[in-house]
């Protein structure tokens, strides 16, 4: 079974089960580590975004395994200072030379447009995941063994939206239950 095929079959599987859904970091599914070298996390994060949000979906993604040196962002400026977005990403080790600031007009098309400059920048062998500040992706346990057996150019993942149990978006709340 073809990749893409594993990852239709294991939509149609997540659709027809009710799974719930959570703001916290998703414990469910493997690291992707054996792939540090070749493993990318680009993203376009509003200057809105909350310090914690940032926060914690570094944590997410350092923790699949994405290494520091290979997260990319891009800051889009909004009404916003994009300085609390940008010291939150350094503050978790992303090395200023992979932040880029984008001052236009937000227009998904000029989105699109930056994200591909940024994967057309990076090494041929790379894998990418593209998520935005409030999408944790999960990656199957099965994945370390379907690209030892053959290099595939996708795979899937199953998307941990931040959403809480009733449907809606809640307010995250650091430690002290302060709320963002």
């Amino acid at each position: 079974m073809s990749a893409k095929e594993r990852c239709a079959y294991a939509a149609k599987r997540s659709e027809s089960a009710s799974a719930p859904l959570a703001s916290t970091v998703p414990t469910a599914g493997c690291s992707l580590s054996f792939l540090q070298h070749h493993l990318y996390l680009v993203s376009f994060v509003s200057s809105a975004a909350s310090s914690l949000m940032v926060r914690h979906f570094l944590r997410h993604y350092f923790a699949v395994g994405v290494p520091r040196r290979n997260v990319r962002v891009i800051v889009q400026q909004g009404r916003a200072p994009a300085s609390h977005a940008v010291a939150e990403l350094l503050r978790g080790g992303v090395p200023i030379e992979h932040i880029r600031s984008d001052n236009q007009p937000y227009k998904e098309t000029r989105r699109m447009q930056r994200v591909n400059e940024v994967v057309n920048s990076l090494p041929n062998a790379s894998y990418v995941i593209h998520a935005d500040v409030d999408e944790l992706f999960v990656y199957p346990c099965w994945l370390q063994a379907q690209l030892a057996a053959r290099r595939d150019e996708i795979f899937c993942a199953e998307m941990q939206d931040r959403l809480a149990a009733g449907g809606q978006i809640t307010p995250l709340a650091d430690a002290s239950g302060r709320r963002f």
